[in-house]
Order: C-alpha cells, then sequence, then structure tokens
C-alpha cells in the first residue's frame, strides 16, 4: 500500500470525530449541519462493515467511455475507511439513512485515528489515501490482460467496491467476477478528521488528546474530573434518542459511583452538566457572542479554570471580564474565598447572567463540584 496524497508539507495522525456528536454541537441558526459537512476538506468517512472486504475495481473502458471489462483486486486493510459521496451525505439529511455499493476513496484508520496530510502553499489538508501496490506477478498480469483488448483499450478508471469476508477463500490476486454488496449507513456511522470537526463547531469539539491535556490541568478537581471523563465517553447522547431512559440509568450510576452522590438533586446536576443538552451564547467571563455558545459543563470548567488562575497570579476579575464589570459581581469575586457559601454566592451571580433557564440549587452543586 502507498498514499495517494502526494509530496505533503507535513502529516499528522488525528482523532476521528464522532458525527453525530458534532451535529448535537451545531447551531441551527447557522443553516443546514449537513450543507457544513459537505464543506470537509478532507470529506466525511464511515467505516467498512467488519464482515465485508473492500476490493478495487477496475474498469477497462474503450475510446467512447463503454466498459469493456473489469478486474477486482483485494485491498489489505485492517480498518478501512469509506469517502462518502455529498449526494450520500443528502440523502442521509433526508431520509436518515443511505445505502453505499461504492466509493472513490479508500483510507486506513488505526484505533480510530487517521494519518492527515497538509500542503502549505494553499493550506489544502487530504486523509491518506490507500491505493495497492501490486507485486511483480500482479503487474504481469494486468498487462497481459490489457493487451489481449487489443485496440479496443482506452483508458481506466478505479472504484472501491464491497464484498462478503471468506476466511481461506479471499482471492490472492485480480479477479473478473465478485459477488458486490452494498450496506446502509446513517448519521451515527459518520466520521471525521479532527481538524475538520475543530473547524466546523468553532472550537467546540474536543477531542481525546484535548481532553487528556484539560485532566492534567492543576485547576480540576476529582469531581470535574469525572463530569469531563462522562461527557466525553456520552458525548453523544441525547434524550430524544433515549427515549425509554435505559442509557440515563447507565450514565446515572456511573456518575453516582464515580462521584460518591447518594442526594438525588445533585445526581440529577450532576447528569445534567455532563451530558445534558442545555446551551447558551457566551458572555462574561466565559467570552463574548461571538465566540459562540457554551455548554454547562463549559461554564464549570471556565469558572474553575478562573478561580485558580486568579488565585495563583492575584488578579481581579475585570482581568478576565473587562467588558462585564459591576461592584456586585466584583465584590463577590473577591470574596469568593472566604468561605464555601461566599464561594456559591459567586457562582451563583455569574451563572445568572445567562438569563435562559433558572439556575436555583443548580448553582450551589457546581460550587461544591468545583472545590472537590
Amino acid at each position: 500500500m502507498h498514499s495517494s496524497a502526494g509530496d505533503p508539507s507535513y502529516k499528522s495522525q488525528e482523532d476521528l470525530a464522532d458525527v453525530q456528536y458534532l451535529k448535537k454541537l451545531w447551531d441551527e441558526e447557522k443553516g443546514s449541519f449537513f450543507d457544513a459537512l459537505a464543506e470537509a476538506k478532507t470529506g466525511v468517512w464511515t467505516y467498512c462493515p467488519p464482515h465485508y472486504r473492500v476490493y478495487m475495481k477496475t474498469l477497462y473502458l474503450d475510446r467512447q467511455d463503454k466498459v469493456i471489462t473489469c478486474t477486482y483486486t483485494a485491498l489489505d486493510l485492517l480498518s478501512p475507511l469509506i469517502n462518502l459521496e455529498t449526494s450520500t451525505l443528502k440523502e442521509i439529511e433526508q431520509n436518515g439513512k443511505a445505502r453505499i455499493a461504492w466509493s472513490e476513496k479508500v483510507a486506513e484508520a488505526n484505533n480510530n485515528r487517521v494519518n492527515v496530510y497538509a500542503f502549505d502553499d494553499d493550506k489544502k489538508a487530504s486523509i491518506e489515501v490507500i491505493v495497492p501496490m501490486f507485486g511483480i506477478t500482479g503487474q504481469d498480469a494486468e498487462s497481459l490482460r490489457i493487451r489481449s483488448l487489443g485496440n479496443r483499450y482506452c483508458s481506466s478508471r478505479h472504484l472501491y467496491v464491497f464484498s462478503e469476508f471468506k476466511a481461506g477463500e479471499q482471492p490472492t490476486g485480480p479477479v473478473r467476477a465478485l459477488d458486490e454488496l452494498s450496506f446502509d449507513i446513517t448519521l451515527e456511522d459518520l466520521w471525521l478528521a479532527g481538524r475538520e470537526a475543530d473547524v466546523l463547531t468553532e472550537g467546540s469539539y474536543f477531542s481525546k488528546k484535548q481532553l487528556k491535556e484539560m485532566l492534567d490541568k492543576d485547576w480540576v478537581s476529582a469531581s470535574l474530573k469525572y463530569l469531563n471523563e462522562v461527557a466525553f465517553n456520552y458525548k453523544a447522547y441525547t434524550a430524544e434518542d433515549d427515549r425509554d431512559g435505559d442509557l440515563k440509568k447507565i450514565i446515572m450510576k456511573e456518575l453516582s459511583s464515580y462521584l460518591h452522590i447518594g442526594n438525588e438533586q445533585k445526581l440529577n446536576s450532576a447528569f445534567e452538566i455532563s451530558v445534558g443538552g442545555w446551551s447558551a451564547y457566551r458572555y462574561g467571563i466565559f467570552g463574548d457572542s461571538a465566540d459562540g455558545k457554551i455548554k454547562l459543563l463549559g461554564i464549570v470548567n471556565r469558572l474553575a479554570e478562573v478561580d485558580y488562575d486568579a488565585k495563583l497570579n492575584g488578579r481581579s476579575r475585570s482581568y478576565y471580564a473587562s467588558n462585564n464589570s459591576s461592584i456586585e459581581l466584583d465584590e463577590a469575586f473577591e470574596n469568593r474565598g472566604n468561605n464555601s457559601h461566599a464561594f456559591w454566592v459567586w457562582v451563583q451571580k455569574e451563572v445568572e447572567d445567562f438569563k435562559s433557564r433558572k439556575w436555583g440549587a443548580l448553582s450551589k452543586h457546581i460550587s461544591e463540584f468545583i472545590r472537590n
């Protein structure tokens, strides 16, 4: 195998982002999520089903571009990724699913990561596309096959197709006949390179690498660590997809075990913070509305980060929110270190700026998660 990406400026290995999760982060006011998804420079991908094998189908064409014959060559890929056409994404948007019978590009994933090539000259990027590298026998056989077509042969075209994997029955070289198969995919089967996910969500996407880096920060309490880990593990969770509540029960059980919570109200707060769907435009110490929306967990993390940084560097609240200051907020910020109640008062006043919901006891639980 070798890459068809050309001579890149550099290559990096990136996490593959779950598109279903990215849709959860999408701001509907920006228009169609699928239209934005189709703009991904490195493409949208899906995994080939494990019981299928990928074959390169070579079509031999005459001067009128009519197919004379074809051959199939099996690809030796452990985790093949199949590139999707824009029309396929549109079909998923309209019908909730689409059927895949072929593709023009195939890549290989390694532990849910993918190689991405970047080019400095025009800032293009490309996932490492895999093509077969024939052995001497295969090349000779292919040359004989082409010569046997005589003057009719003019050009060829390559596609990737799928057939059932049968151990011990796979062809070792090109074959002329194959039982081609197709498979259905939905939104939850789609994947995107990490850099594309970051662009699509304007920085809201969180990769496993970013999670690890954040959890190593000194301001992350034990409770925050668990909340962030649960949020990452169940990042695609939506109440709409869990109407029977089975997954919620599993998440609640994990949160109760990790955080040692017996209080039902506090457990509900932990659930809402980690996997809840609420979000609002940024404000105050949380940024500006131009930076997009922030979720509950983002609010909690930011409060913890600001509290730690201010203590470490002796900074006032105006350092973090010069355009959103008041005597009441400044006093609450300065007094937050006096005791747990004063810390709760500060948290409550900060989150009350988001007027789209009632915070109530949630702010008390947020302050406890930050401090413990």
